[in-house]
């Protein structure tokens, strides 16, 4: 992988110069970082390594105090933009709002600092988009490893519906249907649902289960990542009590929605 000297902005720049007049990339991979310079040079390869290679990979430093600067600045690839956040926003949902802001592509990548992408996972992701237009956000399965990237066990898969309206009804039962890190989905899902919610925990379920409202949604029967398992990841400081609070406290606030959208369309069909 290329890695010399780059450039590194206070605000927002780019690692490497770009021809300003280039054709922008597909798909634009999304990365937050907040004190993972331990593991994010072994993140940032696994996505410019891709064979899957139109993509421009964004990563957002959240107010990092470790060495991840110095790790964002042995990069020279072009594709490679680095954006610096001087205040940190805890959970890294506004960090990705951030990265989401200048990403470019017509498909946006969800992928995180301690975690490694397989090989294929973009190539797959965007040939099964191509194949199904009707599908706007595709997750999948994930190998679990250890701080060291040691397998810990057999590759989860995430669950697959014959019936599109399945991954929705499961989430309004407060169920996890999609592999937030593994997730993939197309520039009008983000155009629609404007982004993430400054939580806590869970924001990525509050986002998958507000684009559930418009969009279909499927998952790859394959592992796209390896989810890395260690004492400092949001998975394990947040807890699952307070996930839990959190994915019953915005699955009620969605039926609150469902029960406005209902009275909306029944005062349009009974006017003239």
């Amino acid at each position: 992988m290329p890695r010399r000297d780059g450039q590194f902005a206070s605000s927002i720049g780019r690692c490497a110069v770009t021809d300003p007049g280039s054709e922008p990339p597909l798909v634009s991979v999304v990365m937050p970082t907040f004190n993972y310079g331990r593991f994010l040079a072994e993140a940032i390869e696994s996505i410019l390594g891709q064979t899957y290679r139109r993509l421009e990979l964004v990563v957002v430093d959240d107010a990092s105090t470790d060495d991840t600067p110095e790790v964002l600045r042995s990069f020279s690839d072009e594709r490679l933009i680095c954006i610096r956040r001087e205040h940190g926003s805890r959970s890294g949902v506004l960090a990705r709002n951030d990265g989401m802001a200048v990403a470019r592509g017509a498909l946006i990548a969800v992928a995180d600092a301690d975690d490694e992408s397989l090989l294929h996972r973009l190539e797959h992701q965007v040939d099964f988009l191509d194949r199904n237009p009707d599908v706007c956000l595709l997750g999948g399965g994930m190998i679990r490893i250890d701080e060291r990237g040691n397998p810990i066990d057999d590759p989860i898969l995430s669950p697959i519906f014959d019936a599109p309206r399945k991954y929705r009804e499961e989430l309004l039962r407060g169920q996890g249907v999609m592999l937030h890190g593994a997730m993939m989905f197309r520039r009008r899902v983000l155009d629609r649902v404007k982004g993430y919610g400054a939580y806590t925990s869970s924001g990525d379920f509050e986002f998958i289960l507000r684009a559930s409202r418009y969009f279909q949604m499927h998952n790859l029967q394959e592992a796209l990542i390896r989810r890395r398992v260690h004492e400092g990841s949001l998975t394990q400081t947040v807890g699952p009590t307070l996930r839990g609070y959190h994915h019953l406290l915005f699955t009620l606030r969605e039926y609150q929605w469902l029960q406005r959208e209902i009275g909306r369309l029944e005062k349009g069909k009974g006017s003239p």
